[in-house]
């Protein structure tokens, strides 16, 4: 029973005590909600929820959002870092990082978008979206990589003599333009001979652009069509991203809470077994249930999240 209910029993209950007659009914009635509001305030308060101050934190550690910050550097993904980075300065028109959903893709393009030095490349991160035509494709490159705001063509080949000027205008300047495609598995087959042309250009020394797809595994699927061979055979550098193992996983959570300033550890032993039961070691769901995890034992006034919470939060 919640206190406005236990406020309003109150008023219909027999009193032990003599009622002052100058009261009436509506007054006591109106006492007791006031009472009850005020008590009941207190739970719906939302500045009364913060889980930062309980738990010491200066930032959530599983936020659902992609900051660089809170990057761990698994075997996995350094090794995919440091490939494309190598495919980047080694001036490779084509590479690909291909993984499943949730495995750390996104991390991996806004650690390259903030190591990569701006004095030698010009970058452009582009976000696919289901749909996006080829001139879409070229708009969002030249957006990214024009500082003035125009009014761009719709024609195609108009569109990449753009580029193509553009890339030249970089080339002059000892500078290099590098292509970051988040999502590529939603390309179109016209936008994907795009970027084949796209890579085309270069001087007898080098390529003059690097672009990077980031990619889910389905798309290798695509890429072993006939049609694609002539783009297959530019991809010099193919990382996949797998789920990490148990020993990563547990040095994935505490690095994050650590980043995030926890002191204490929040998890007891047997929790990290069951996050990565329930994970698959796949970053995306070991932040999901961490996050839920930790408000779990909040809304309980837990300090350290033990099993049974992590399968409360499965549940």
């Amino acid at each position: 029973m919640s206190e406005y209910s236990n406020a309003l029993h109150a008023i219909s209950a027999p009193s032990t005590e003599n009622p002052d007659p100058d009261q009436n009914l509506t007054e006591l009635i109106s006492e007791s909600n006031l009472k009850a509001q005020e008590s009941e305030s207190k739970v719906w308060d939302p500045s009364s929820l913060n889980q930062l101050d309980y738990y010491g934190f200066t930032a959530h550690p599983f936020s659902d959002s992609v900051n660089p910050d809170f990057f761990y550097g698994s075997s996995i993904h350094e090794r995919a870092f440091k490939k494309m980075v190598m495919t980047i300065q080694e001036d490779i028109s084509l590479g690909l990082v291909h993984g499943v959903s949730g495995t750390g893709k996104t991390l991996l393009t806004q650690m390259l978008l903030t190591h990569l030095n701006t004095e030698a490349y010009q970058v452009a991160l582009i976000m696919v979206s289901p749909g996006m035509s080829k001139t879409s494709l070229l708009k969002e490159i030249l957006r990214e990589v024009m500082e003035e705001n125009e009014t761009f063509p719709s024609q195609t080949q108009t569109l990449l003599d753009l580029l193509h000027r553009q890339i030249i205008d970089l080339y002059a300047q000892n500078r290099k333009l590098v292509i970051l495609i988040d999502e590529a598995h939603f390309l179109s087959a016209e936008s994907l001979h795009i970027l084949r042309t796209i890579s085309n250009l270069e001087t007898p020394q080098k390529k003059l652009a690097t672009c990077i797809l980031f990619a889910e595994d389905l798309f290798l699927r695509r890429l072993s069509h006939p049609s694609y061979q002539s783009l297959r055979n530019r991809m010099y550098m193919k990382v996949p991203l797998a789920p990490m193992r148990l020993d990563e996983t547990i040095q994935y959570i505490k690095f994050r809470l650590l980043t995030a300033g926890a002191k204490d550890s929040l998890f007891e032993a047997d929790a990290y077994h069951e996050i990565y039961k329930g994970s698959g070691g796949i970053c995306r769901e070991i932040n999901r249930i961490c996050h839920n995890s930790l408000s779990e034992a909040y809304l309980n006034k837990k300090s350290r999240v033990d099993r049974e919470t992590i399968r409360n939060a499965l549940a």
